[in-house]
Protein backbone atom coordinates (compact mmCIF):
# COMPACT_ATOMS: atom_id res chain seq x y z
CA UNK A 1 0.00 0.00 0.00
CA UNK A 2 1.35 3.41 -0.96
CA UNK A 3 2.69 5.49 1.97
CA UNK A 4 2.09 2.62 4.39
CA UNK A 5 5.55 3.25 5.81
CA UNK A 6 4.46 6.65 7.14
CA UNK A 7 3.57 6.68 10.82
CA UNK A 8 0.85 8.81 12.37
CA UNK A 9 3.58 10.88 13.98
CA UNK A 10 5.03 11.66 10.53
CA UNK A 11 1.58 12.46 9.10
CA UNK A 12 0.87 14.89 11.91
CA UNK A 13 4.28 16.57 11.50
CA UNK A 14 3.85 16.90 7.73
CA UNK A 15 0.30 18.27 8.00
CA UNK A 16 1.25 20.99 10.45
CA UNK A 17 -1.77 20.29 12.67
CA UNK A 18 -1.21 21.44 16.25
CA UNK A 19 -3.94 19.33 17.83
CA UNK A 20 -4.81 15.67 17.45
CA UNK A 21 -5.28 14.21 13.99
CA UNK A 22 -8.46 12.51 15.19
CA UNK A 23 -10.20 11.83 18.48
CA UNK A 24 -12.28 8.78 17.56
CA UNK A 25 -10.98 5.29 16.87
CA UNK A 26 -12.92 2.43 15.28
CA UNK A 27 -11.35 -1.02 15.40
CA UNK A 28 -12.82 -4.03 13.61
CA UNK A 29 -11.31 -7.27 14.87
CA UNK A 30 -11.59 -9.34 11.70
CA UNK A 31 -11.66 -13.04 12.52
CA UNK A 32 -12.31 -15.96 10.20
CA UNK A 33 -14.86 -18.43 11.50
CA UNK A 34 -15.11 -21.69 9.55
CA UNK A 35 -18.76 -22.41 10.28
CA UNK A 36 -20.08 -18.93 9.42
CA UNK A 37 -20.73 -18.17 5.76
CA UNK A 38 -22.03 -15.07 3.98
CA UNK A 39 -25.39 -16.76 3.46
CA UNK A 40 -25.67 -17.50 7.16
CA UNK A 41 -25.16 -13.85 8.06
CA UNK A 42 -27.55 -12.55 5.42
CA UNK A 43 -30.24 -15.02 6.32
CA UNK A 44 -30.75 -14.09 9.95
CA UNK A 45 -30.75 -11.03 12.19
CA UNK A 46 -27.38 -10.50 13.82
CA UNK A 47 -27.83 -9.49 17.45
CA UNK A 48 -25.29 -7.03 18.78
CA UNK A 49 -24.22 -7.21 22.39
CA UNK A 50 -23.41 -3.77 23.71
CA UNK A 51 -21.04 -3.24 26.58
CA UNK A 52 -19.87 0.09 27.96
CA UNK A 53 -16.20 -0.23 28.77
CA UNK A 54 -13.71 1.65 30.87
CA UNK A 55 -12.31 5.11 30.24
CA UNK A 56 -10.09 5.68 27.23
CA UNK A 57 -6.65 7.13 27.83
CA UNK A 58 -5.98 8.47 24.32
CA UNK A 59 -9.23 9.17 22.44
CA UNK A 60 -12.62 10.66 23.15
CA UNK A 61 -14.19 7.44 21.88
CA UNK A 62 -12.71 4.04 21.09
CA UNK A 63 -15.14 1.56 19.57
CA UNK A 64 -14.09 -2.04 19.02
CA UNK A 65 -16.23 -4.48 17.03
CA UNK A 66 -15.51 -8.16 17.53
CA UNK A 67 -17.50 -10.57 15.33
CA UNK A 68 -18.61 -13.91 16.74
CA UNK A 69 -20.51 -16.79 15.18
CA UNK A 70 -23.99 -15.36 15.75
CA UNK A 71 -23.36 -11.91 17.13
CA UNK A 72 -21.08 -8.91 17.15
CA UNK A 73 -19.64 -7.64 20.41
CA UNK A 74 -19.28 -3.86 20.56
CA UNK A 75 -17.09 -2.43 23.31
CA UNK A 76 -16.78 1.31 23.80
CA UNK A 77 -14.12 3.14 25.78
CA UNK A 78 -14.55 6.87 26.25
CA UNK A 79 -13.32 9.86 28.19
CA UNK A 80 -16.07 10.88 30.58
CA UNK A 81 -14.82 14.45 30.64
CA UNK A 82 -15.86 14.69 26.97
CA UNK A 83 -18.59 12.08 26.52
CA UNK A 84 -21.39 11.47 29.01
CA UNK A 85 -22.14 7.81 29.73
CA UNK A 86 -25.70 8.26 28.46
CA UNK A 87 -24.34 9.61 25.15
CA UNK A 88 -22.00 6.65 24.84
CA UNK A 89 -24.86 4.24 25.42
CA UNK A 90 -26.99 6.08 22.86
CA UNK A 91 -24.23 5.74 20.25
CA UNK A 92 -24.05 2.01 20.90
CA UNK A 93 -27.83 1.71 20.66
CA UNK A 94 -27.82 3.50 17.31
CA UNK A 95 -25.02 1.26 16.04
CA UNK A 96 -26.94 -1.79 17.16
CA UNK A 97 -30.11 -0.63 15.40
CA UNK A 98 -28.25 0.34 12.22
CA UNK A 99 -26.47 -3.02 11.95
CA UNK A 100 -29.76 -4.86 12.37
CA UNK A 101 -31.30 -2.72 9.64
CA UNK A 102 -28.35 -3.44 7.32
CA UNK A 103 -28.79 -7.20 7.74
CA UNK A 104 -32.55 -6.99 7.20
CA UNK A 105 -32.06 -4.76 4.14
CA UNK A 106 -29.70 -7.31 2.57
CA UNK A 107 -32.17 -10.09 3.29
CA UNK A 108 -35.12 -8.20 1.78
CA UNK A 109 -33.16 -6.50 -1.00
CA UNK A 110 -34.27 -3.05 0.22
CA UNK A 111 -32.91 0.38 -0.68
CA UNK A 112 -30.24 2.10 1.40
CA UNK A 113 -32.65 5.01 2.00
CA UNK A 114 -34.73 2.78 4.27
CA UNK A 115 -31.86 2.06 6.65
CA UNK A 116 -31.74 5.25 8.67
CA UNK A 117 -34.40 4.75 11.30
CA UNK A 118 -33.61 5.96 14.80
CA UNK A 119 -33.46 3.44 17.58
CA UNK A 120 -36.32 3.29 20.08
CA UNK A 121 -34.39 4.93 22.94
CA UNK A 122 -33.30 7.83 20.69
CA UNK A 123 -36.84 8.33 19.42
CA UNK A 124 -38.20 8.43 22.98
CA UNK A 125 -35.55 10.99 23.93
CA UNK A 126 -36.49 13.27 21.03
CA UNK A 127 -40.21 12.97 21.75
CA UNK A 128 -39.67 13.75 25.43
CA UNK A 129 -37.54 16.81 24.60
CA UNK A 130 -39.87 18.08 21.88
CA UNK A 131 -43.24 17.63 23.53
CA UNK A 132 -42.53 17.68 27.24
CA UNK A 133 -44.64 15.94 29.86
CA UNK A 134 -48.21 14.90 29.08
CA UNK A 135 -50.51 16.74 31.47
CA UNK A 136 -54.30 17.08 31.41
CA UNK A 137 -55.69 20.33 30.03
CA UNK A 138 -57.32 22.54 32.66
CA UNK A 139 -60.25 23.36 30.34
CA UNK A 140 -61.87 21.76 27.31
CA UNK A 141 -62.15 24.97 25.28
CA UNK A 142 -60.23 28.23 24.95
CA UNK A 143 -62.75 30.48 26.70
CA UNK A 144 -63.32 28.06 29.59
CA UNK A 145 -60.73 29.71 31.84
CA UNK A 146 -62.16 33.18 31.20
CA UNK A 147 -65.73 32.10 32.01
CA UNK A 148 -64.55 30.56 35.27
CA UNK A 149 -62.80 33.83 36.17
CA UNK A 150 -65.90 35.84 35.24
CA UNK A 151 -68.01 33.84 37.67
CA UNK A 152 -65.46 33.94 40.49
CA UNK A 153 -64.29 37.56 40.09
CA UNK A 154 -66.93 39.50 38.11
CA UNK A 155 -65.77 42.97 39.21
CA UNK A 156 -62.11 42.47 38.27
CA UNK A 157 -61.07 44.64 35.31
CA UNK A 158 -60.68 42.56 32.15
CA UNK A 159 -60.19 45.17 29.39
CA UNK A 160 -58.82 48.71 29.28
CA UNK A 161 -59.06 50.73 26.08
CA UNK A 162 -57.85 54.27 26.76
CA UNK A 163 -60.51 55.68 29.15
CA UNK A 164 -62.96 52.77 28.73
CA UNK A 165 -63.07 49.63 30.85
CA UNK A 166 -64.86 46.30 30.97
CA UNK A 167 -64.93 44.06 34.01
CA UNK A 168 -64.91 40.30 33.68
CA UNK A 169 -68.61 40.27 34.47
CA UNK A 170 -69.38 42.98 31.90
CA UNK A 171 -67.38 41.28 29.17
CA UNK A 172 -69.02 37.93 29.83
CA UNK A 173 -72.54 39.40 29.93
CA UNK A 174 -72.16 41.46 26.75
CA UNK A 175 -70.62 38.53 24.88
CA UNK A 176 -73.55 36.36 25.99
CA UNK A 177 -76.00 38.95 24.65
CA UNK A 178 -74.24 38.93 21.29
CA UNK A 179 -74.07 35.12 21.36
CA UNK A 180 -77.88 35.00 21.53
CA UNK A 181 -78.04 36.93 18.25
CA UNK A 182 -75.38 34.76 16.61
CA UNK A 183 -77.15 31.58 17.69
CA UNK A 184 -80.36 32.93 16.17
CA UNK A 185 -78.51 33.20 12.86
CA UNK A 186 -77.74 29.49 12.98
CA UNK A 187 -74.08 29.88 13.89
CA UNK A 188 -72.61 26.95 15.82
CA UNK A 189 -69.80 24.42 15.87
CA UNK A 190 -68.05 24.36 12.50
CA UNK A 191 -69.00 27.94 11.63
CA UNK A 192 -66.33 30.53 10.96
CA UNK A 193 -67.10 34.15 11.80
CA UNK A 194 -64.97 37.10 10.68
CA UNK A 195 -64.41 39.81 13.29
CA UNK A 196 -63.43 42.96 11.37
CA UNK A 197 -62.41 45.71 13.78
CA UNK A 198 -59.58 47.66 15.31
CA UNK A 199 -58.60 47.91 18.99
CA UNK A 200 -61.76 48.69 20.93
CA UNK A 201 -63.97 47.21 23.65
CA UNK A 202 -66.12 45.51 21.03
CA UNK A 203 -63.21 43.42 19.70
CA UNK A 204 -62.89 40.99 22.65
CA UNK A 205 -66.69 40.98 23.04
CA UNK A 206 -67.08 39.71 19.48
CA UNK A 207 -64.31 37.12 19.84
CA UNK A 208 -65.81 35.72 23.02
CA UNK A 209 -69.32 35.63 21.56
CA UNK A 210 -68.12 33.56 18.60
CA UNK A 211 -66.50 31.08 20.97
CA UNK A 212 -69.62 30.89 23.12
CA UNK A 213 -71.71 29.65 20.18
CA UNK A 214 -69.02 27.11 19.26
CA UNK A 215 -67.76 28.96 16.20
CA UNK A 216 -64.22 29.72 15.08
CA UNK A 217 -62.94 33.29 15.22
CA UNK A 218 -61.36 34.86 12.13
CA UNK A 219 -59.87 38.12 13.51
CA UNK A 220 -59.16 40.76 10.87
CA UNK A 221 -57.78 44.28 11.15
CA UNK A 222 -60.42 46.57 9.70
CA UNK A 223 -57.77 49.06 8.57
CA UNK A 224 -56.32 46.56 6.08
CA UNK A 225 -56.93 47.16 2.35
CA UNK A 226 -60.44 46.17 1.29
CA UNK A 227 -59.09 43.82 -1.39
CA UNK A 228 -57.09 41.85 1.17
CA UNK A 229 -60.03 41.65 3.60
CA UNK A 230 -62.41 40.51 0.87
CA UNK A 231 -59.99 37.81 -0.24
CA UNK A 232 -59.53 36.43 3.29
CA UNK A 233 -63.25 36.50 4.09
CA UNK A 234 -63.99 34.56 0.92
CA UNK A 235 -61.06 32.16 1.31
CA UNK A 236 -61.95 31.39 4.94
CA UNK A 237 -65.52 30.55 3.93
CA UNK A 238 -66.97 32.55 6.81
CA UNK A 239 -70.71 32.48 7.38
CA UNK A 240 -71.04 35.91 9.02
CA UNK A 241 -69.17 39.10 9.85
CA UNK A 242 -69.08 41.07 13.11
CA UNK A 243 -67.86 44.66 13.01
CA UNK A 244 -68.47 48.18 14.31
CA UNK A 245 -70.08 51.16 12.59
CA UNK A 246 -66.69 52.69 11.72
CA UNK A 247 -66.25 50.04 9.02
CA UNK A 248 -69.81 49.86 7.71
CA UNK A 249 -69.04 51.76 4.50
CA UNK A 250 -65.94 49.72 3.63
CA UNK A 251 -67.74 46.43 4.30
CA UNK A 252 -70.72 47.44 2.21
CA UNK A 253 -68.37 48.36 -0.64
CA UNK A 254 -66.99 44.81 -0.62
CA UNK A 255 -70.42 43.38 -1.53
CA UNK A 256 -69.78 40.27 0.55
CA UNK A 257 -73.34 38.93 0.49
CA UNK A 258 -72.94 37.78 4.10
CA UNK A 259 -74.97 38.59 7.22
CA UNK A 260 -73.14 41.36 9.06
CA UNK A 261 -73.69 42.38 12.68
CA UNK A 262 -72.57 45.83 13.83
CA UNK A 263 -72.18 45.98 17.60
CA UNK A 264 -71.75 48.62 20.27
CA UNK A 265 -70.70 47.89 23.84
CA UNK A 266 -73.10 50.41 25.37
CA UNK A 267 -76.07 48.96 23.50
CA UNK A 268 -75.17 45.40 24.49
CA UNK A 269 -74.84 46.51 28.10
CA UNK A 270 -78.27 48.19 28.01
CA UNK A 271 -80.09 45.06 26.80
CA UNK A 272 -78.54 42.03 28.53
CA UNK A 273 -79.71 38.58 27.44
CA UNK A 274 -78.60 35.29 28.99
CA UNK A 275 -77.20 32.75 26.56
CA UNK A 276 -78.23 29.12 26.99
CA UNK A 277 -76.09 27.00 24.65
CA UNK A 278 -77.61 24.05 22.84
CA UNK A 279 -75.71 20.99 21.69
CA UNK A 280 -74.81 22.65 18.38
CA UNK A 281 -73.00 25.38 20.33
CA UNK A 282 -70.83 23.11 22.48
CA UNK A 283 -67.39 22.86 20.93
CA UNK A 284 -64.81 20.29 22.01
CA UNK A 285 -61.04 20.39 22.15
CA UNK A 286 -60.95 18.92 18.65
CA UNK A 287 -62.88 21.83 17.08
CA UNK A 288 -61.42 25.03 15.65
CA UNK A 289 -60.97 27.92 18.06
CA UNK A 290 -59.71 30.46 15.55
CA UNK A 291 -58.23 30.89 12.11
CA UNK A 292 -55.30 33.23 11.51
CA UNK A 293 -53.84 34.23 8.18
CA UNK A 294 -50.21 34.51 7.18
CA UNK A 295 -48.85 37.80 5.87
CA UNK A 296 -48.83 36.59 2.29
CA UNK A 297 -45.28 37.85 1.75
CA UNK A 298 -44.45 34.72 -0.27
CA UNK A 299 -47.74 34.66 -2.15
CA UNK A 300 -51.35 34.87 -1.09
CA UNK A 301 -52.27 34.86 2.63
CA UNK A 302 -52.98 31.36 3.91
CA UNK A 303 -55.34 30.44 6.74
CA UNK A 304 -53.98 28.41 9.64
CA UNK A 305 -56.63 26.79 11.88
CA UNK A 306 -55.89 26.44 15.60
CA UNK A 307 -57.85 23.87 17.59
CA UNK A 308 -59.10 24.44 21.12
CA UNK A 309 -56.74 21.80 22.55
CA UNK A 310 -53.63 23.50 21.21
CA UNK A 311 -54.86 26.95 22.17
CA UNK A 312 -55.72 25.92 25.75
CA UNK A 313 -52.35 24.23 26.12
CA UNK A 314 -50.46 27.30 24.89
CA UNK A 315 -52.43 29.82 26.96
CA UNK A 316 -52.47 27.82 30.18
CA UNK A 317 -48.80 27.01 30.47
CA UNK A 318 -47.33 30.14 28.92
CA UNK A 319 -49.05 32.27 31.58
CA UNK A 320 -46.96 30.68 34.30
CA UNK A 321 -43.75 31.12 32.32
CA UNK A 322 -44.16 34.88 31.89
CA UNK A 323 -45.55 35.46 35.39
CA UNK A 324 -49.08 36.58 34.50
CA UNK A 325 -51.34 36.33 37.55
CA UNK A 326 -54.61 37.94 38.68
CA UNK A 327 -53.99 41.67 39.00
CA UNK A 328 -51.31 41.78 36.30
CA UNK A 329 -51.66 44.32 33.50
CA UNK A 330 -50.71 43.05 30.03
CA UNK A 331 -50.20 45.26 26.99
CA UNK A 332 -51.93 44.15 23.77
CA UNK A 333 -49.34 45.38 21.32
CA UNK A 334 -49.30 43.23 18.17
CA UNK A 335 -51.54 43.74 15.13
CA UNK A 336 -54.98 42.32 15.88
CA UNK A 337 -54.97 40.12 12.79
CA UNK A 338 -51.66 38.55 13.84
CA UNK A 339 -51.59 35.19 15.64
CA UNK A 340 -49.62 36.63 18.57
CA UNK A 341 -52.55 38.94 19.28
CA UNK A 342 -54.69 35.94 20.21
CA UNK A 343 -51.95 34.78 22.54
CA UNK A 344 -51.84 38.23 24.16
CA UNK A 345 -55.61 38.30 24.64
CA UNK A 346 -56.32 34.80 25.89
CA UNK A 347 -53.26 34.30 28.07
CA UNK A 348 -54.32 37.47 29.90
CA UNK A 349 -58.02 36.68 30.25
CA UNK A 350 -57.26 33.06 31.17
CA UNK A 351 -55.10 34.23 34.08
CA UNK A 352 -57.56 36.79 35.46
CA UNK A 353 -55.32 39.71 34.51
CA UNK A 354 -56.16 43.02 32.76
CA UNK A 355 -55.63 43.42 29.02
CA UNK A 356 -54.57 46.96 28.10
CA UNK A 357 -55.08 48.00 24.47
CA UNK A 358 -52.44 50.39 23.24
CA UNK A 359 -53.78 53.63 21.80
CA UNK A 360 -53.73 54.58 18.13
CA UNK A 361 -50.89 57.01 18.87
CA UNK A 362 -48.69 54.34 20.40
CA UNK A 363 -48.09 53.75 24.10
CA UNK A 364 -49.65 56.85 25.62
CA UNK A 365 -51.88 54.84 27.95
CA UNK A 366 -49.20 52.40 29.10
CA UNK A 367 -48.06 52.41 32.71
CA UNK A 368 -44.84 51.04 34.17
CA UNK A 369 -46.58 47.96 35.59
CA UNK A 370 -47.65 46.58 32.18
CA UNK A 371 -46.30 43.28 30.91
CA UNK A 372 -45.26 43.07 27.26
Amino acid sequence: MEHSHASLTDVKRWSGIEGDLFDTLLVYQQQYVDDVTRNDVAGEVVEMEVDRGLSSLEYSIELTLEPHQESVLAVMYFQQCRVHPSQAQLILNELDETMLQVVEAVTRNELVAKLWLLCTSHTKLIVAAAYGPQVPLPFEVLHGAFEARAVAYPIAVAIESEADRLTYGDLNAQASTLAVELAGMGIGVGSRVAVVMERCLEFPIALLAVLKVGGAMVPLDGTFPAKRLAYIIKDANVCAVISVNNFSNSLCAMELDLPTVFINSSELNAQPKPFLPRKMHQATRHDEAYLVYTSGSTGKPKGVPVLHAGAVNAMSFRCAEVGIVPGSRVMQFMAIGFDVCQWEIWKTLSAGATLVFRSKDGLTNVTDDCHF
